[in-house]
């Protein structure tokens, strides 16, 4: 018994004590600093505008984005509907290009002639013999 008196005896009680009497102040220090102060305001102004930004989001932007895409699904659907093959506006297309072909076609033959028998101008085309 007597040797664990003398081996709580050499322990520095006093001087833990005194360390951590000085660490807690110290702590104390650190926590009640302006620094730590306006480090903790300003986060919990960013923590603010953070929230009014989500309810940004959520309210206006994210509805207006959806009403958005809706609108260009239906700008896709539509013109996948028209470049579909086979589809009344291609078809239109095609009889179009046709006929500007044989349009261009019925010009390159004038001009021709017109080449060869410039006074056809003026007097008619002559007639076969």
């Amino acid at each position: 018994m007597s040797q664990l008196i003398a081996k709580l005896d050499r322990i520095p009680i006093d001087q833990i004590g005194n360390d951590l009497s000085d660490t807690i102040k110290g702590a104390k220090r650190i926590t009640n600093s302006p620094e730590i102060i306006e480090a903790v305001k300003s986060l919990n102004a960013t923590v603010k505008e953070l929230q009014l930004l989500a309810a940004e989001l959520r309210t206006r932007t994210a509805p207006e984005l959806n009403a958005t895409l809706r609108q260009a699904q239906g700008s896709l659907s539509a013109a996948s509907d028209v470049l579909e093959s086979g589809s009344p506006l291609q078809s239109r297309l095609k009889e179009t290009l046709e006929e500007l072909a044989a349009a261009a076609r019925a010009l390159r033959t004038l001009t021709d002639y017109l080449e060869r028998q410039p006074q056809s101008l003026l007097t008619g085309k002559e007639s076969p013999q």
